[in-house]
């Protein structure tokens, strides 16, 4: 009995372990999407400038 309560608390602990990192790689989606939207915009105009010159 004892085995098998060690087990199923092992299991919702995993598994609470996985929706907090689920959640916390959605939160970080959309920060990376952001970051990357600007440095592509950066770049752009950092090109521009360079082709400019």
């Amino acid at each position: 009995m004892a085995v098998i309560k060690n087990n199923t608390m092992m299991i919702t602990h995993y598994n609470r372990r996985l929706i907090l990192s689920n959640q916390l790689s959605v939160g970080y989606i959309p920060i990376c999407m952001q970051i990357l939207d600007l440095s592509r915009k950066n770049w752009r105009m950092g090109g521009k400038n360079t082709w400019k010159k």
